[in-house]
C-alpha cells in the first residue's frame, strides 16, 4: 500500500468527518474543514473523501442524477430522501423500511446485500 503524507489540510478534512454525525455532502464536509483550517481546498477534500471510502472508514450513497452523500460505516442502513426541486436531502431510520424489505425478501426468496429505492 502506497504511504500517504498526513498533511495539515488533510487532517483538517479527516476531523470534519470525526466531528459531523449525519450524513454529509462533500460540499458540507469542505466548509466543515474550512473551518478548522482555512486553506483547505475542494480537491483536498475530494480525495480525503476518496481515501477514507476506500480505506471503509465511510461509505458513499450515489443519488440517481450524481449526487453523492457520504456517511460513518458505523450509521445504520443509509436512507436518503432528497427533493428534486430544492436538491435538499434528509436522513431517516431505516427500522420501518427494512422490514418491508424482509417481507419482500422472504416472498422472493432473495437475501438482498444492497438496495435502492428510488
Amino acid at each position: 500500500m502506497k504511504e500517504r503524507r498526513n498533511t495539515q489540510r488533510k487532517q483538517a478534512v479527516i476531523n470534519a468527518v470525526k466531528q459531523v454525525k449525519i450524513p454529509f455532502t462533500a460540499e458540507q464536509l469542505f466548509h466543515i474543514a474550512r473551518r478548522l483550517v482555512p486553506g483547505v481546498s475542494r480537491s483536498t477534500v475530494y480525495r480525503t473523501i476518496c481515501i477514507l471510502r476506500d480505506e471503509g472508514c465511510i461509505k458513499e450513497v450515489c443519488l440517481p442524477h450524481g449526487k453523492r452523500i457520504f456517511a460513518h460505516t458505523d450509521a445504520d442502513v443509509l436512507c436518503v430522501m432528497e427533493c428534486e426541486d430544492c436538491g435538499r436531502f434528509t436522513t431517516f431510520p431505516a427500522a420501518e423500511l427494512s422490514d418491508q424489505l424482509a417481507i419482500v425478501a422472504r416472498e422472493t426468496h432473495l437475501s438482498p446485500v444492497h438496495t435502492s429505492v428510488y
